[in-house]
């Protein structure tokens, strides 16, 4: 049995939700753990009542935060951040970046800047 990053049993999940951006430059973007000053908490808990939310607001974070990369790969080997989402058992709850690992931030958009 492997360990999975993210809990996927919902019915575990025990809101409130924190917001969390990480940041993964030369790290390892799978990682349960990070030092301390790689981490920078968006609310504290009792913020984020609703998960659905939470998860808008996480992945806009992320957004903000990569839009510059022209894709996951270079997010990765260059170092961005990653946004994720614990529930208040610090259980991982959401991971940003899965959203975005198959298509990138700039596909989304149907804005061509040429």
């Amino acid at each position: 049995m492997s360990i999975k990053l993210v809990n996927e049993d919902k019915l575990t999940y025990k809101p409130p939700y924190t917001i969390v951006i990480i940041d993964v430059w030369d790290a390892w973007l799978e990682a349960f753990l990070f030092d301390a000053e790689r981490y920078q908490i968006i609310k504290n808990r009792g913020d984020f009542p609703d998960l659905d939310k939470a998860i808008i607001l996480a992945d806009a974070l992320f957004i903000v935060k990569n839009y510059l990369f022209e894709s996951f790969e270079q997010m990765t080997e260059e170092g961005g951040f990653d946004v994720r989402i614990y529930d208040t058992k610090s259980s991982c709850v959401y991971v940003a970046h899965e959203t975005f690992k198959k298509k990138w931030i700039r596909a989304w958009s149907d804005y061509d800047r040429n």
